[in-house]
């Protein structure tokens, strides 16, 4: 090998060096843009994670609510079945009573309508 080929050699291979450079220097900086974009990235998914955070705490926060309000609605409904039981039991009373009533004014209709005894007049039945 003479010198000229050894020069050549290493000229061809200070080229590669230089190609190899600048491919190092794209890819360093292609990898420095996607670095920026991946922060960028991660913080806007941060913000997202913030807001789904507080979104989640929003939908416990009105699930506490609705149980509370069942249970309220549950023991209203519980009053209700009790007065409603009351009103029934007031009812049947007020029938019962009624029913005599009823039984009572018949009862004087049908002594009323009967023919009265002899020697007594109906004004007479009236006031006993």
């Amino acid at each position: 090998m003479d010198g000229e080929d050894r020069l050549n050699r290493i000229e061809d291979c200070l080229l590669q060096l230089a190609e190899t450079m600048g491919l190092m220097n794209t890819t360093q900086s292609s990898t420095h843009e996607n670095m920026k974009k991946l922060l960028d990235n991660g913080g806007e998914m941060a913000e997202m994670q913030l807001r789904t955070n507080s979104n989640l705490l929003q939908v416990m926060e009105v699930a506490q609510l609705l149980a509370e309000n069942q249970r309220a609605f549950q023991e209203i409904g519980k009053l209700l079945d009790d007065k409603m039981t009351e009103l029934v039991d007031s009812q049947r009373h007020t029938d019962e009573r009624l029913d005599a009533l009823v039984d009572i004014v018949q009862g004087l209709i049908r002594r009323l309508g009967e023919e009265p005894p002899a020697g007594s007049s109906r004004e007479d039945e009236l006031d006993s």
